[in-house]
């Protein structure tokens, strides 16, 4: 794996699929207990993490004993747990050891304090030492593996411009995540529930980048389709504040039950703040803008809403959140269309 293009593709690669893994944890169900799935794919980074390192140690270091190599890292990931209790239990044990001997009596702290730390710089500096010597071999293998191969200088600069930008991929891939994480999150959602957008008689065209929780149908003709919506910092917002989001809910009723009479949503005439008439299909409903009784003050209606929507059919639609992202529920909204 020298070439500059190999590696830049086999690192990307490898971080993609690491990133839609973890990504993909949360795309199925949310909201319930893990599955099968998420939990092979958690107790699966003990490999995959460590795979990563190895992937990086082949890329820099050349075939020197790249099977040893990768093996060695690959037991420290799957013992990495015990190993980090081990030594986080240690630590306690240096720091029990000198408050007691701290109270027992001040000369032996004295001695002790020095014992300790004499100890760990011991084996550190022979770890350092452990590690610097491998690593000079390594790079000394990879040298001689290049001359043999009558590698020229230009071809060694382009390799080391491509181990560098290698060693930015997982970094950028993490920044753009962490910059659209609600976009990213909606589209691999979608990815996961391809026939999310159908409910019982109607399609509705949930937009990519919004999350689907969840949706299901019914036999007796009800049926949902749910989930939240958000923007990522990269478009100035903050999806870590819990007033960020919003939530929003398609559902339909028996068709034997709700023709019969508009879905009553028990909200009083003083909490309205307004209405909009939306066609959705073939059917009207009527969108009610109102903020609760238990809100705690109208003055946030300005940025916060709670819209339901409803009529004659057997379709109903709710909204509560930013309401900067109300047109484009509406927008949804008009766009459904009747499927049967």
């Amino acid at each position: 794996m020298d070439r500059p293009t190999a590696i830049i593709l086999a690192v990307a690669g490898y971080s993609i699929v690491e990133t839609i893994l973890l990504l993909s944890v949360d795309a199925p169900r949310p909201l319930y207990y893990p599955t099968s799935y998420q939990r092979i794919v958690i107790f699966g980074q003990l490999l995959l993490i460590p795979g990563m390192a190895a992937l990086m140690s082949r890329v820099m270091y050349g075939p020197y004993q790249w099977r040893r190599r990768t093996l060695t890292i690959l037991l420290y990931g799957v013992f990495s747990i015990p190993v980090a209790i081990i030594s986080f239990a240690l630590i306690l044990l240096t720091v029990w050891i000198l408050f007691s001997a701290y109270e027992v009596r001040w000369i032996l702290f004295a001695v002790a304090l020095p014992v300790v730390t004499v100890g760990v710089v011991i084996a550190l500096v022979f770890l350092v030492r452990r590690s610097g010597g491998w690593t000079v071999k390594a790079e000394a293998g990879r040298w001689l593996a290049g001359r043999r191969a009558g590698t020229s200088q230009r071809d060694r600069l382009r390799r080391d411009r491509s181990i560098r930008f290698a060693l930015c991929i997982p970094g950028l891939i993490v920044l753009s995540v962490f910059l659209f994480l609600p976009e990213t999150w909606g589209i691999l959602t979608r990815a996961t529930r391809p026939a999310a957008h159908k409910i019982s008689g109607y399609q509705v065209p949930v937009p990519l980048t919004w999350i689907v929780l969840d949706s299901w149908v019914g036999s007796d003709g009800t049926s949902s389709l749910s989930g939240v919506a958000g923007r990522g910092i990269g478009y100035g917002q903050n999806p870590f504040r819990y007033d960020s989001w919003s939530a929003w809910n398609f559902r339909t009723e028996p068709p034997n039950k709700s023709e019969q009479h508009e879905f009553d949503w028990n909200i009083k005439e003083g909490d309205i703040l307004g209405r909009q008439t939306v066609k959705a299909g073939t059917q009207e409903l009527r969108c009610i803008d109102y903020w609760p009784p238990w809100g705690t003050g109208r003055s946030a209606a300005v940025n916060f809403v709670h819209v339901r929507c409803s009529g004659n059919s057997r379709l109903h639609a709710t909204f509560d959140g930013r309401r900067d992202l109300l047109p484009k529920f509406y927008q949804v909204l008009s766009s459904i269309k009747s499927s049967d």
